[in-house]
C-alpha cells in the first residue's frame, strides 16, 4: 500500500510538470500560422532536393524549426547557413507519398506542429529508361508539354507527312519504336546528312526534345538525325546536359560511346591521363568532357577516334564532364567500324572493297562501275585484291575518264580523300557506325568526299577518251541486257527496278560531257544510299 501511495505521489508530480511542456503560447501558434502561409501552397509534387527554413523569428524569442518526414527514403540535413535541406531520392523508381512535418519549439520547450502532404514522382531517367519506356512516358503528355529533356528514339520510317525539302534541307518523318505500331512518334522538320534520302521502312535514330503538340506526340523541329549506334549515347549526353545545375552530379555511373573531337590537356606521362572531349556525330555541341581520364591505350588518344568511358558525369561550373577517375573502356579500331557499318566485306565485294581501300583496307572486287553495280546487286565473281587507287581509276575509267599519266595525282587526291575522311573528326568513320541500319550517314560524307575528289579529276582531265562513246553504248547494252533479264523473272523485283533507274540515267549520259558523267555517278551512290540496307 504505501508503495502504491509513493507511486501516485511520484505520478502527480511528473504530472505537475506536463503542462509546461504541452502549453501552445501564442507566439508559438504565430509562429505556426507563418509556416503554414510559407508552405500551403507550395507544389506537392518535390521531384528535386529543395531547402525549408530552420527558425521563425518572434518578438521575443527566435523558434527552432525540427522538420521530419515519415519516409525513409528522404533526408533532412541542417546546413551551415540555418536552412534545412530535404534530400529526396530523385531515382525513386515508384512514387513515394510524404508527410513533412515542422516541429515548432521556443527556449521553455514548448512545441507546436504542423504537417504537409508532399510526394516524389517516379524518377523520369531519360537515360536509363528504354527506348519503349520513353515512347510511352511521351503519350502520357499534355497538350504543350514537353519531356524533361532532349533524348534520341531508333525507329522505322512509317510514313512520310512532308517531303524533304531542298529550301529548308529538312523532311517530316513518323517513325515506330519496337514494337509500338500505335505509338508513333513524328520527327518534325528533321534535318541531318542523309535527310534527302530517307524513305518508309528505313531505320533511323533521331535526336532532339519531344513534346505534345495538339495531341501529335512529335521530336519539335530542329531535330537531328545520328548515328544509330549512338542512340543510347546520345541519351546520356543530352540528359546530363539538360538536368544537372551547376555543381550537380549524376547518382549513379555512366558509359558513353563518343567521337574524341578534341584533347584540352594532352597525355600526362606523370600522371598517366589525358583529358579529352567526346561527342555523338551530330550532336558535337553536347559534348562531354572526359577529365583526367585513365586507361589502356590513353596515351595514343587523338581527335577521331571513336571510344567508351565510364564514370560519374557531373555539370563543373557549366562543363558538362565525366570526374576524375573516369576510365577508358575502349577504343575502336577501323576494322571494328567497317564491320559495324558494311558487315561482312565478303557480302558486298565491290562496294566493300572500294570502301575499304579509300579506308586503308583491303576486300575483294571486280572493277570500277562493275565492281559496285556487284557489290550492290549480289556480289562479284572477282577475287582480286585491289588498292584505293586502282578501284578509283578502274571507276575512273569505266565512266569514261581518260586516267593516262594521271596516276600521281590520282594517288595523291586518293590521299587528300583519305585525309578527308579522318579530318573531318573521323566523322565519316564514326558516322560509319550507322551506315548498315540507318541508310549510312558514313556513306553520305564518303559521298561528298567522292564527290569533291571527281570535281578535282575531271576538271583536270581535258576531255573524255577517244574510245568513250563506245564504251558507253557497251555499258548501256549490258545494262540493258540485265534489266530485260530481271524484267522477264519478275517484273516488280527490286533488282528490275534498280537496273531500270540505272538504264535510264545511263541514256543521259553524253560523250565528252563530264555532268552528265558525274550525274550517272551521282545516280549510283543515289541509289547505294535509298536501296541498300
Amino acid at each position: 500500500m504505501k508503495k502504491m501511495l509513493a507511486l501516485l505521489v511520484a505520478l502527480c508530480m511528473v504530472l505537475s510538470l506536463c503542462p509546461a511542456l504541452a502549453e501552445e503560447t501564442q507566439e508559438l501558434k504565430d509562429a505556426r500560422s507563418y509556416i503554414n502561409l510559407m508552405y500551403k501552397n507550395k507544389p506537392a509534387s518535390t521531384p528535386k532536393d529543395y531547402e525549408v527554413i530552420g527558425s521563425v523569428p518572434g518578438d521575443s524569442e527566435v523558434f527552432t524549426v525540427e522538420w521530419t518526414t515519415d519516409s525513409d527514403t528522404i533526408a533532412v540535413v541542417r546546413e551551415e547557413s540555418g536552412l534545412v535541406k530535404i534530400d529526396v531520392d530523385e531515382n525513386n523508381p515508384k512514387e513515394v507519398s510524404y508527410k513533412l512535418t515542422a516541429t515548432i519549439l521556443d527556449a521553455a520547450g514548448n512545441s507546436v506542429q504542423i504537417s504537409f502532404d508532399r510526394l516524389v514522382p517516379a524518377a523520369i531517367n531519360l537515360d536509363l529508361m528504354t527506348e519503349e519506356e520513353i515512347v510511352n512516358l511521351a503519350y502520357t503528355l499534355e497538350d504543350g508539354d514537353k519531356l524533361p529533356a532532349m533524348t534520341a528514339l531508333t525507329g522505322k520510317i512509317v510514313a512520310i507527312p512532308s517531303p524533304y525539302s531542298e529550301e529548308y534541307k529538312n523532311i517530316t518523318v513518323n517513325i515506330q519504336v519496337g514494337d509500338l505500331a500505335d505509338k508513333p512518334i513524328q520527327c518534325y522538320r528533321l534535318t541531318g546528312d542523309i535527310a534527302a534520302f530517307l524513305e518508309e521502312d528505313m531505320e533511323i535514330a533521331v535526336a532532339g526534345i519531344i513534346k505534345n503538340y495538339k495531341g501529335t506526340i512529335e521530336f519539335d523541329k530542329d531535330c537531328v538525325i545520328i548515328p544509330t549506334m549512338y542512340a543510347q549515347s546520345a541519351r546520356v549526353a543530352l540528359f546530363a546536359h539538360g538536368t544537372l545545375e551547376d555543381g550537380a552530379a549524376m547518382s549513379r555511373p555512366s558509359t558513353m560511346k563518343g567521337l574524341v573531337v578534341a584533347i584540352p590537356s594532352a597525355y600526362s606521362e606523370e600522371y598517366k591521363n589525358i583529358t579529352v572531349n567526346i561527342a555523338v556525330p551530330g550532336l558535337e555541341d553536347y559534348f562531354v568532357q572526359c577529365y583526367r581520364l585513365s586507361g589502356e591505350g590513353a596515351e595514343t588518344l587523338k581527335e577521331g577516334d571513336v571510344i567508351t568511358v565510364s564514370g560519374t558525369i557531373k555539370n563543373y561550373k557549366g562543363t558538362i564532364e565525366f570526374d576524375k577517375g573516369c576510365t577508358l573502356d575502349h577504343i575502336m579500331t577501323d576494322d571494328e567500324l567497317i564491320a559495324v557499318a558494311f558487315g561482312d566485306a565478303e557480302d558486298l565485294d565491290g562496294l566493300g572493297a572500294l570502301l575499304g581501300g579509300l579506308l586503308g583496307g583491303e576486300g575483294e572486287s571486280g572493277e570500277g562501275l562493275e565492281a559496285l553495280l556487284g557489290g550492290l546487286l549480289g556480289g562479284s565473281d572477282s577475287g582480286e585484291e585491289q588498292s584505293a587507287e586502282s578501284a578509283v581509276m578502274g571507276l575512273l575509267n569505266q565512266l569514261g575518264v581518260d586516267t593516262t599519266g594521271m596516276e600521281e595525282e590520282i594517288t595523291s587526291a586518293v590521299g587528300e580523300v583519305k585525309s578527308k575522311l579522318s579530318d573531318l573528326g573521323s566523322s565519316a568513320k564514326g558516322l560509319f557506325g550507322s551506315v548498315k541500319e540507318s541508310l549510312g550517314s558514313g556513306l553520305n560524307k564518303l559521298g561528298d568526299s567522292l564527290g569533291a575528289f571527281l570535281d578535282d579529276i575531271n576538271g583536270s582531265v581535258e576531255q573524255v577518251k577517244d574510245s568513250a562513246g563506245s564504251e558507253l553504248q557497251e555499258m548501256r547494252a549490258k545494262l540493258e541486257e540485265e534489266y530485260n533479264k530481271a524484267v522477264e523473272a519478275d517484273p516488280e523485283s527490286q533488282d528490275a527496278k534498280i537496273l531500270g533507274e540505272l538504264l535510264e540515267a545511263s541514256k543521259s549520259i553524253v560523250e565528252d560531257d563530264q555532268e552528265s558523267v558525274k550525274a550517272f555517278f551521282g545516280k549510283v551512290i543515289e541509289i547505294l544510299f535509298t536501296e541498300f540496307k
